[in-house]
């Protein structure tokens, strides 16, 4: 065994006979005594660990690491449970050293206060698991936590879409510079699609009991449709509370693992309320319309309700996937479909379908071009609110746009987490990659980083001086 040892020590600091090797020499003497010592770094992870933390890396040069003879002090570490406490304090800061072939944007300092951080989710929250995957870094926060964010998200952006609309509405009664000097209100599409993208939300500043400007603003004066537009607590709160309902109802189908591609999933009880939406919608606007209008409205309600309760994902299997990006890579495809199907199916589709509906409620109203670019401006709007709903909820990289947000805020964990996971992994050995999860090198080292009351760092690697680009001697 004590042949092995060394074997492993001098040939991983250099080989035979370099000045690197010759520090075990005081080690390896120790060790032919029985001790705390011996039995110590008999075992491959504190073989791996010492390894790690005295022995210099080819880009490193030797003096300013800590003498790995100090493991001899039997009077800083009298006991088994000292000597492994002393290896695994100075393991992080030791793998984190500066590296001039891998240098890290992050410090040691932050890399093990996130690594802590990490190892605390795994043994609280995971509730001792030892696989790091992505997609289940959003239990960091409570799933109420998590879906009220999601909420205020889309009704926030609901707000803003809204604001936007309302804009064009009024800024369309002067001119856009892309126009020319033709006004929105001329023949031209680009005027009509805007007016319908600010459908909704002109609709919205008209009925609340707000005195609203009777005149328009130049585009250079655009700010002053905020001091007019009732932008207060009563629009806000009605936008941001649709946004909250569409978050909710797409919040029905969301899912906890990353999706592999877009799919359309039927089943009795959607189908069921798809057809009770589009039922009574139809039947409420044909007893005031006629029944082409109810007809048309009833295609409307189906159709948002086909979107909303069938469109969902293929889950991926993460035990077969080559590595975390990869299953990351996949699940943002399905996102950027999700979110854009809503947007292109509102556009293109349901432009018509409001055309007919609202020349189906107005007998002196004539189906046109401009109902139709009217209605697809409006479909856009529902689109985008829908699209973003649905992508946040219904693939996993939605969510983990969100936590991010969380893990750089409380766990100083940088904006690229998988970079600093596949660093850790790649570079460091800190982290192994099973398939598409990272794990602790060791269960122990998840175990001692988890540990609260965990004494500093021993070792002096912290204090490093940048490494020499010149090869050890």
């Amino acid at each position: 065994m004590l042949g092995t040892v060394a074997a492993y020590l001098r040939r991983d600091a250099g080989g035979e006979g370099t000045p690197a090797a010759d520090r075990w020499n005081p080690v390896l003497d120790r060790m032919t005594q029985p001790s705390p010592l011996t039995t110590v770094l008999a075992t491959p992870l504190a073989l791996f660990l010492a390894r790690t933390i005295y022995n210099p890396r080819p880009d490193e040069a030797g003096p300013y690491l800590p003498d790995p003879a100090d493991l001899c002090d039997t009077g800083r570490f009298p006991s088994e449970t000292a000597l492994r406490t002393h290896l695994l304090n100075a393991f992080i800061p030791a793998a984190f050293r500066p590296h001039s072939i891998h240098p890290a944007p992050w410090t040691s300092a932050r890399a093990e206060h996130i690594l802590r951080k990490v190892a605390r989710h795994l043994e609280r929250r995971r509730h001792g698991t030892v696989d790091i995957a992505w997609w289940e870094l959003r239990y960091a926060l409570p799933a109420p936590v998590l879906a009220a964010v999601i909420g205020s998200v889309v009704g926030l952006f609901t707000l803003v879409l809204s604001t936007a609309g309302r804009a064009a509405w009024l800024l369309g009664d002067y001119y856009f510079p892309f126009l020319g000097d033709c006004g929105v209100h001329c023949d031209n599409p680009v005027g009509k699609w805007l007016r319908g993208f600010g459908v909704f939300p002109n609709f919205l500043a008209v009925v609340l009991p707000i005195p609203l400007a009777d005149h328009a603003y130049p585009p250079e004066d655009w700010w002053l449709l905020f001091l007019d537009w009732p932008t207060g607590v009563a629009s806000a709160s009605i936008y941001i509370a649709l946004g909250f309902i569409v978050g909710g109802v797409a919040r029905l189908g969301s899912r906890s693992v990353p999706a592999r591609r877009l799919r359309w999933s039927f089943n009795l009880r959607t189908l069921a309320l798809g057809l009770l939406c589009s039922l009574t919608t139809g039947v409420f606007v044909g007893l005031g319309y006629g029944r082409l209008a109810g007809l048309s409205w009833a295609t409307i309600a189906l159709s948002i309700c086909t979107i909303t309760t069938g469109l969902t994902a293929l889950s991926a299997d993460a035990r077969t996937a080559a590595s975390p990006i990869t299953l990351l890579r996949e699940d943002q495809r399905s996102f950027a479909q999700i979110l854009l199907v809503p947007v292109i199916a509102g556009s293109l589709f349901l432009g018509p379908g409001i055309a007919l509906g609202h020349t189906g409620t107005d007998e002196y109203l004539a189906l046109s071009d401009h109902l139709v670019f009217l209605g697809s401006g409006f479909g856009f709007w529902v689109g985008c609110i829908l699209g973003l709903a649905l992508a946040l909820n219904r693939t996993a990289s939605g969510r983990f746009i969100l936590i991010r947000l969380y893990l750089i805020l409380f766990w100083r964990m940088p904006w690229n987490v998988l970079a600093f996971l596949d660093d850790a992994h790649r570079n460091r050995g800190v982290l192994r990659q099973v398939g598409s999860v990272y794990q602790f090198r060791h269960v122990d080292l998840q175990r001692h980083l988890a540990t609260p009351d965990a004494t500093p760092p021993a070792s002096p690697a912290a204090n490093a001086p940048p490494p020499s680009t010149n090869p050890p001697s």
